[in-house]
Formats: C-alpha cells, structure tokens, sequence
C-alpha cells in the first residue's frame, strides 16, 4: 500500500497526465426525481468500421427515455475504450453519444493509444501518452466523464443499497489499464500454427503505440519477440490509487455500491 507522499506525488503525475480528471472528489450526478435509473454498458464499438458505426447509429434511433406506461429514464452510457483510433471520429461519435445519453462516461482503451489518427491539420502525437491526453481534452470538452462519479438516485430504486443519507448510490470507478506477458499463462500455439511473422509485427499495438518516458527504463519491453514487460501495467495500476482511495473512503462513510471499469472489464 502506498503512503501519503507517495499519493501525493501520483495525484500530481495524474493531474499532468490527465488534465481533466479531479483526483481530490467523487463527482456527485443527481437522477432528477421521477426518474427511473438506467445504465447501459458497451465497448469495442470500433466505429472506425463502417459497419459498426451504421449499427451503433441504428441501436440510438430505437433509444426512448420513456416506456410505453409512462415511467422516465435517466439514461447514462459506460463506455470502457476502444471507441475508435481517430481523434476526429471519436470526437464526433462521442458528440453523438452525449446527445442521446443523459450522460456518457468513458475509460480508454489500447486503440485509443494508437499515435495515428489526429485531427485533421495537427501533427500525430509523439507517444501514447500524448494521444490520451488529446482523448481526454476532448471528452473534458464535451462533458464526458473521465473520472470516478457517484449516481445518486431514489433509495426505492432496485439494484443498490440506500446510503447513510436515505439515497441509494451507484459509485462508477473507471480503472486505466495496460496489460503485460505475466497475465499469458496458457502455452503457446504449435510453431506451425502460429502466423508466419514476429509477434512485434502482427499485433497492431507494437507498431501503432509508443510510450516514450518509459523506454528507458531497465528491463522495458513492448511487443520485442512477443514480450511486454510490467512497466505500463505498473504506471496506470499507480494512477488509480488515488481513485481507489477516494472511493472506498467515500463508500465507508455513506455506503453505495461500486462499479469498475477498465477496457472490456467491469466488475461490481
């Protein structure tokens, strides 16, 4: 477990890796009374291909926030990463989303750390890190939340426990994540059923991500002969402590319950 300086010191790392983000708070978002609270969960979109654009567009055509009896939804999107690799798209699919949704949280994921893909007149970004500060500015802009935030509705709502105030709560972790060669536990394919190619060559994230500040440091490895070392892994997992605390702190006091996402995980 980590000290207090040592918290300290992430908080700032995060505030300069992720300009919107509040590290010192749990946004409270009130359902307005009336309201019936509903979650909607979806990754993967990859928009970038048109077909799944088109059937992403065609699922918000058949969104109502009111049934056919009469009963009001809040309706919130969780949306943990890979919605797409351009900062265009994103930002125009995200536009969308945020107009159909009463609110839109996002976590990122390994395509949104693709370098490529900048907005049109700007030059790429120098390394990944780069690449989601730019994802992170633009959901700042749009009121996507990046952050952890607490959903306060009606105690009578199923699905949460009331907190200590008489309103139940459902608190949204985002968790950043990378992952490394120690999650592979499972063998190998036989040689002669593996692609005929380096593995740094055929997965798309060797060649499209870069991680600049941490290339230098002993024992870093990403993608060579297939092997990527816990350095990334390390410097997110380090970020969300702050997070982590803050929440289960908060939760302690007031009760709640929460939920966590990272790219294509939830866990409640």
């Amino acid at each position: 477990m980590l000290d207090f300086d040592e918290l300290e010191e992430i908080e700032t790392q995060l505030r300069a890796s992720f300009p919107d983000v509040k590290t010192d708070q749990v946004t409270d978002v009130k359902v307005p009374p009336g309201q019936e609270l509903r979650i909607f969960l979806i990754s993967d979109l990859h928009v970038d291909y048109k077909q799944n654009k088109e059937w992403m567009y065609r699922c918000l055509q058949s969104l109502s926030h009111e049934s056919s009896d009469g009963r009001r939804f809040f309706d919130c999107l969780l949306l943990p990463g890979d919605l797409c690799t351009s900062e265009d798209l994103f930002e125009e699919v995200m536009k969308t989303l945020k107009a159909r949704f009463h609110k839109v949280f996002f976590c990122f994921g390994n395509h949104e750390a693709w370098i490529r893909g900048e907005k049109k007149g700007n030059t790429p970004a120098k390394d990944s890190f780069e690449k989601l500060e730019r994802i992170h500015e633009i959901c700042k802009d749009l009121g996507v939340y990046t952050s952890p935030v607490r959903l306060l509705h009606g105690s009578s709502n199923p699905g949460s426990r009331p907190s200590s105030n008489g309103v139940s709560s459902i608190i949204l972790l985002p968790l950043l994540s990378w992952y490394h060669s120690s999650w592979d536990t499972e063998r190998d394919l036989p040689t002669d059923l593996q692609p005929p190619m380096d593995p740094g060559q055929r997965i798309s994230d060797f060649r499209q991500c870069r991680w600049s500040s941490l290339e230098g440091e002993k024992g870093f490895a990403f993608g060579q002969g297939g092997v990527t070392s816990t350095h990334i892994a390390e410097y997110f997992a380090q970020r969300n402590e702050v997070w982590i605390k803050e929440v289960l702190e908060l939760q302690s006091r007031e009760g709640g319950e929460i939920l966590s996402s990272s790219t294509g995980r939830v866990r409640s």
